[in-house]
């Protein structure tokens, strides 16, 4: 029988997460007694140069957008307020020009906050529906985004860095990544209602390293395209429809490295991989419904080593084509579609079939992987997150809904 390592400790933190974002995601949407904003204007344009500007009540305008903030030097402080759309306006805050902060806040009833311009803007501690990123070389950090229609946030500028973000029920994908270069470290997707919780669609270079994806309607993780590398993420109890739950490189993500990831109970393979070249190293991959490492017949020039796969409904690891063009090396596992894949096992493998009391532990053949696999913990991370910020609603105290 195999081991059962890690499982309830995970399924706790999923599910100890999800009514807290879900909770707390309600009360930053919901809109509360407006009055005139004292230091901005409905459809004002701030900057460049303005300094900080604080605001000291809620904005609430049919402008599109509601304001505008330009930078350099110029840095929007919502104080906990909200940013309201009232008509049929969509955009809340536009972010232009280079070097803009924009933090503390509620944007509502608005479907994005936009970040523009030449980029190199920061945007910290903000609750959205949408947030979309067109520029370049941006920091998002602790952001929150809820119930939108569409995705949780839109990343089609370069070189930006999201962490700790979190994108909750977004309509499509929670983080959806068309350009190049950019970096997501530490954030979450949770329960998207039609899509991926990361989806990189054309997005070349990218690395997603430490994140989050748990209990969407599609795979956890997504590349159609080349170069990404996925390092130390967790994909959990995804519904990936049949295909792949946990990871998934499609046929044009050539050279994808897929590295100490964990893949669990994901309705679908834990991690398909059908682009050639890259890598599938150093992985664990439990109690998936239709497989645990999966290479497709079209896929060639990959290496598949040091992974750890048992427990999956159907076969453990899949190859496809009598590993003509694909190494396999040093895997851990029970169940094989072709006896090459077993001829390269790892050296714990004949004791673990033959002897339960022999068991290598989940981590066999992992360096490193207890001293620094962030994705161990990202569950818990992200439930401190979500009780300390990123920003709290004006009225609302910190230990989760005890009004002032």
């Amino acid at each position: 029988m195999a081991p059962e390592v890690g499982e309830f400790e995970m399924h706790t933190r999923i599910y100890v997460l999800k009514p807290i974002v879900r909770a707390i995601a309600c009360s930053a949407l919901v809109i509360l007694a407006a009055r005139t904003a004292g230091a901005v204007s409905c459809g004002e344009v701030l900057g460049p140069k303005a300094g900080t500007v604080v605001l000291d009540s809620h904005l609430i305008c049919p402008d599109e957008p509601v304001v505008t903030v330009v930078g350099p030097g110029t840095t929007l402080d919502l104080n906990g307020f909200y940013v309201t759309c009232s008509g049929s306006n969509s955009t809340g805050i536009l972010v232009t020009g280079s070097g803009a902060k924009v933090k503390n806040g509620v944007v509502a009833e608005c479907a994005v906050a936009a970040i523009a311009g030449s980029g190199r803007h920061k945007i910290e501690g903000l609750w959205s529906q949408k947030i979309r990123v067109d520029s370049d070389r941006n920091k998002i950090s602790d952001c929150v985004t809820a119930f939108g229609d569409t995705d949780g946030f839109e990343i089609v500028g370069n070189d930006n860095l999201l962490k700790n973000n979190v994108a909750f029920s977004a309509g499509f994908n929670g983080f959806k990544i068309s350009g190049d270069g950019n970096a997501l470290k530490s954030n979450l997707a949770i329960e998207t209602r039609h899509g991926f919780g990361f989806a990189l669609f054309g997005a070349k270079d990218t690395k997603v390293i430490g994140n989050v994806s748990a209990l969407n309607l599609a795979d956890g993780f997504i590349s159609t395209s080349a170069g990404n590398r996925f390092l130390k993420n967790l994909s959990v109890a995804n519904d990936g429809n049949g295909s792949a739950g946990g990871f998934v490189a499609s046929g044009t993500a050539a050279d994808n490295r897929f590295q100490k990831n964990k893949a669990l109970h994901n309705e679908g393979v834990g991690i398909l991989v059908a682009g050639d070249g890259g890598m599938v190293s150093k992985n664990q991959v439990m109690h998936n419904t239709d497989g645990g490492i999966e290479i497709p017949t079209a896929a060639s020039e990959l290496k598949v080593t040091g992974n750890v796969s048992f427990g999956d409904q159907s076969t453990d690891m899949i190859e496809a084509e009598s590993c003509a063009d694909v190494q396999w090396k040093k895997n851990i596992f029970t169940t094989a579609s072709d006896a090459c894949v077993e001829s390269h096992h790892s050296p714990h493998f004949g004791a673990w079939r033959s002897s339960p009391s022999t068991q290598p532990t989940l981590e066999a053949n992992h360096e490193d992987s207890t001293s620094d696999d962030r994705s161990q913990c990202l569950t818990t991370s992200a439930i401190r997150h979500v009780r300390q910020g990123p920003v709290v609603p004006f009225g609302v105290d910190r230990s989760l809904g005890r009004g002032r």
